[in-house]
């Protein structure tokens, strides 16, 4: 639907409930300069009508072939090219960045290391050096903790 200037409201085409517009997706395949470009229906009709399938297409392909789920994920979730994600997974020779650890084999591991705040990709890391770092992102917190550990070292 293409909604007019002024207009705040549309009415669903599911569940036919009068909504505020901003239920409504913006519809990126049909292109009008301003987005006044909507589905007809809502967020909510339009989520439980797409996602049985998404839900099942995903578990499939996650079962399917894990690696090649796994590399697409990394290509999609940070907008990496084919040849970034071949780098990275040379660059890492199946180690852990931080513990220089291989990594294991399960579907937990290897995890691209990035910034929260940024989406920046860094390195792979195993799932306890990922876990630590996620927890200490603060540089001043992580050298406090270190004299901690040296304080309280056993001799």
């Amino acid at each position: 639907m293409i909604l007019e200037p002024e207009q705040t409201h549309a009415r669903c085409s599911d569940c036919e409930e009068e909504l505020p517009i901003e239920r409504f997706t913006v519809n990126n395949r049909r292109s009008h300069p301003d987005g006044r470009c909507r589905y007809n229906q809502c967020k909510s009709c339009r989520w439980d009508r797409h996602e049985p399938r998404r839900t099942a297409n995903y578990h499939q392909a996650k079962e399917d072939n894990p690696r090649v789920w796994f590399y697409n994920n990394l290509r999609v979730r940070f907008k990496l090219t084919s040849a970034q994600v071949d780098d990275l997974v040379i660059q890492s020779s199946g180690l852990c960045a931080v513990c220089m650890k291989p990594f294991k084999n399960s579907k937990k591991e290897p995890h691209l290391d990035h910034n929260h705040k940024t989406d920046a990709v860094r390195e792979f890391l195993c799932s306890r050096c990922n876990t630590m770092l996620g927890l200490i992102e603060d540089i001043k917190l992580l050298k406090r903790g270190i004299s901690y550990l040296k304080h309280h070292r056993k001799p």
